[in-house]
């Protein structure tokens, strides 16, 4: 049986400066904790894959959106794991969209690859252009 989690991140900054964010998610991927550790102007966000690594077949896809002026970071608790796999590749991939002026703070941890991992990390980053 192989996973497929799917999360979608959607972060604005309102009209007082706060860095709000929506989460929407399918599958065993998710949102742990929101923090605002720097304040409120900044987002932190842990993400979890409570299954704990990922095995031939699994998925997981990552959506991120940075509205104009938004500032998130954006970390994991633990590092990610590719175990051995029977034949199928596991997949995790990130696509993060950043509008104008956003700012975004991709920190996970670490990815471990075990002996007879099929595995792919996939990043991808589309950013506004600069400001004349």
């Amino acid at each position: 049986m192989s996973w497929h989690g799917h999360l979608k991140l959607d972060y604005r900054r309102d009209d007082s400066g706060r860095c709000t964010a929506l989460d929407l998610h399918d599958g065993p991927l998710r949102v742990l904790q929101r923090l605002y550790p720097e304040g409120p102007g900044v987002c932190h966000h842990v993400l979890v894959h409570p299954p704990g690594g990922m095995v031939g077949g699994d998925r997981l896809d990552i959506a991120v959106h940075l509205a104009e002026g938004s500032h998130a970071l954006i970390t994991t608790p633990s590092a990610a794991r590719f175990y051995r796999s029977a034949g199928e590749t596991a997949c995790q991939s990130l696509v993060a969209k950043l509008e104008a002026g956003a700012r975004l703070e991709w920190l996970p941890l670490e990815t471990l690859i075990y002996d007879g991992a099929l595995g792919e990390n996939q990043l991808r980053f589309d950013l506004a252009p600069a400001p004349r």
